[in-house]
């Protein structure tokens, strides 16, 4: 009997600390049907409710993660795809129905709602930012479709095609760089040659591809995570590991198509060295060893 009144005590605590926990899809559904679906959808800003406090970079991805449960579980649920969560900051991004957007900015725990641009669709000829990088285009050198421009991540310098009245917005928020940190920032960019961090590295197994490209942005060391053939609508976990005892683990959402896309910024902490890299969703699974400098 003191078991199961432990238990129980347990578990009202868990659902105070966090109401993620015990929130499920069928409840959602009770609640809410179908209502988020169709319609025109967005790529989003959302802002957090919660300040990291932690300096440990695992720590603070943690306590993002706390901070974000809810409100990703919820949007998961309504239908929201290619979710983003940033590992420096209370934020992530994602695309969804303008309704579901309306529909969150309201909640207690997010602060603010961002529209980036209202489609992922571009026009023949002009490819999305991140398909021009993984074509070899420099971020600096994008191309953005009529009627958006250009502006860079302020924490990890990856371009984004947004709505003019959207700028000065992600600017005021610190999301974004303005026009004299672009300036600063590109203007002393290091050539592109034998700067590389890692040699880029492509496998393939069950049709799964997994390329590892690497970056170096203003003196700071990033990969890029590329990949097709994966499940659609699938959270891929990656594990990072070392024969040192190094552990990190990176999530990352596909699209339908099976396509993964994700920068990761490398840790100041992390020594160089040989790097195992375990991708895996369900019964699909890839590996690679990757080298990576200091």
């Amino acid at each position: 009997m003191k078991g199961l009144l432990f238990f129980a005590l347990f578990f009202s605590s868990l659902l105070v600390l966090n109401p993620a926990f015990g929130y499920t899809a069928s409840k959602f559904y009770a609640d809410y049907g179908t209502q988020f679906a169709g319609g025109d959808t967005v790529r989003v800003l959302v802002k957090v409710v919660g300040e990291p406090t932690e300096r440990n970079p695992a720590d603070q991805a943690k306590e993002i993660r706390f901070y974000q449960a809810a409100v990703l579980k919820f949007i998961l649920f309504a239908g929201a795809i290619n979710i983003v969560s940033d590992q420096n900051e209370n934020q992530f991004t994602a695309t969804m129905t303008k309704k579901l957007a309306d529909h969150i900015s309201q909640r207690s725990d997010v602060i603010s709602v961002t529209i980036l641009h209202d489609s992922q669709t571009y026009p023949h000829g002009i490819m999305s930012p991140k398909k021009q990088m993984a074509q070899g285009v420099e971020p600096k050198d994008v191309i953005c479709k009529s009627g958006l421009e250009l502006i860079f991540k302020k924490t990890d310098r990856i371009p984004a095609c947004v709505k003019p009245e959207s700028v000065q917005r992600l600017i005021s928020i610190n999301w974004a760089m303005d026009k004299f940190e672009q300036n600063n920032v590109f203007s002393n960019l290091p050539a592109k040659s034998n700067e590389s961090v890692t040699t880029s590295k492509v496998g393939s197994t069950q049709n799964l591809i997994l390329n590892i490209t690497p970056d170096y942005i203003d003196g700071q060391r990033q990969l890029i995570f590329e990949g097709s053939g994966w499940k659609g609508f699938h959270v891929v976990t990656i594990h990072i590991t070392n024969n040192q005892g190094y552990f990190y683990e990176l999530k990352t959402k596909t699209a339908q198509s099976g396509e993964l896309f994700m920068p990761w910024f490398i840790p100041q902490d992390l020594n160089g060295g040989i790097y195992h890299f375990y991708a895996f969703v369900g019964d699909q699974s890839f590996e690679i060893d990757i080298p990576i400098t200091q």
